[in-house]
């Protein structure tokens, strides 16, 4: 049962969501033979100013 967290900065579309979840899935199928029915895909979402990049927070980040 693979399990698959992405994190990345809140307000994705379902749309963005599911082509991702897709692609993922589909991609860890492929590569270990495990049944695509039992590969989960988390989604995070996280406040851009909870996220720091290089010690800076990522909405200062240029």
């Amino acid at each position: 049962m693979p399990v698959v967290r992405v994190t990345w900065f809140e307000n994705k579309d379902d749309k963005a969501k599911k082509a991702v979840a897709k692609e993922i899935t589909e991609s860890i199928a492929r590569n270990t033979g495990a049944d695509a029915n039992s590969i989960y895909v988390i989604f995070e979402e996280v406040a851009q100013a909870d996220w720091a990049i290089g010690g800076n927070l990522s909405e200062d980040h240029k």
